[in-house]
């Protein structure tokens, strides 16, 4: 009964077909509701004899209370709420590796959750290691299966997304899984990469082979393609490196994907393409590129 009062705003399919479904109702938290549910579903989250499933329960109520509860007109006792929140978020974190891929993608969502708020995001920045994870499951496998459910790759992604908002997380996630030296063929130079935005870019490049007919193909390109612009802000050597990267590719988006160019699409891939080169733009290398792979004439058609 108390994951049912707590359950997810979105459904939840378990191995077994069993779906637990959305629950719109609002539950009136106060003081005493919160000092008794929360650490109530820490306490079952923190179990190592737990049935995963009941796990992914436990999380996804978390979700629900964070965004319900955070979004409502008037909130009763914000401190309470951080203060117990944060001290889930050492026992959740580490589920973004769970192999239950339900488990894991509402891991990332508690995350984007905790993310908005600024005394949660300071307690994420002291505890980090979760970036490494979250990349990590967006890696390219060496053998079949080569990635995650892409419902698992879409939530993880927006949580780089959202995190890359913030100026602190821009250089963790650049810097957390170091740098390489790349040799660049049209400048003959050897320069260093970050291995976190290599990752990400190459799940950009490799979307006709594995993603081309899903049906969260857009949304997941359009927050991936998000997630490269949100590093680029305000962040020279990220906007210099995704640039050198990724223009072709999202070039190739703008001038191909005739599907999305109707405009009716939320998650319109050739808008999110070009809101990335837009900040691009702001280092003279990026310019240089565009104009050499032609982009005025790709606009103009």
């Amino acid at each position: 009964p108390l994951c049912d009062r707590t359950s997810s705003p979105s459904p939840v399919v378990m191995e077994d077909n069993v779906t637990y479904s959305a629950r719109s109702a609002f539950i009136d938290w106060n003081e005493a509701s919160i000092k008794a549910v929360i650490p109530a579903l820490i306490e079952m989250i923190k179990s190592e004899s737990l049935d995963e499933k009941l796990k992914v329960i436990a999380v996804v109520g978390l979700v629900n209370f964070t965004r319900k509860q955070w979004q409502a007109k008037e909130m009763v006792h914000t401190v309470i709420h951080e203060i117990i929140i944060g001290d889930a978020l050492k026992y959740v974190s580490p589920f973004i590796l769970s192999k239950h891929e339900d488990l894991s993608r509402h891991t990332c969502s508690f995350l984007i959750s905790c993310c908005q708020r600024e005394p949660l995001k300071q307690e994420l920045q002291k505890n980090s290691n979760f970036v490494k994870d979250t990349l990590s499951i967006l890696t390219i496998n060496q053998y079949p299966p080569y990635y995650r459910s892409i419902e698992t790759l879409l939530q993880a992604t927006s949580l780089i997304s959202s995190l890359a908002m913030d100026t602190a997380f821009r250089t963790i996630i650049s810097d957390c899984l170091g740098y390489e030296q790349q040799l660049d063929p049209s400048h003959d130079e050897i320069f260093e990469q970050s291995v976190a935005i290599r990752i990400l870019v190459d799940v950009l490049k490799d979307d006709k082979r594995t993603f081309f007919k899903h049906r969260y193909r857009d949304r997941f390109f359009a927050q991936l393609i998000g997630a490269l612009k949100n590093l680029s802000l305000h962040h020279n050597v990220n906007r210099k490196t995704i640039g050198r990267l990724s223009i072709p590719m999202l070039l190739l988006i703008i001038a191909t994907d005739e599907k999305l160019k109707e405009n009716t699409d939320p998650y319109n891939l050739v808008e999110a393409a070009l809101r990335c080169i837009c900040v691009l733009t702001f280092h003279r290398q990026n310019c240089q590129i565009l104009k050499k792979l032609n982009i005025d004439q790709i606009i103009d058609k």
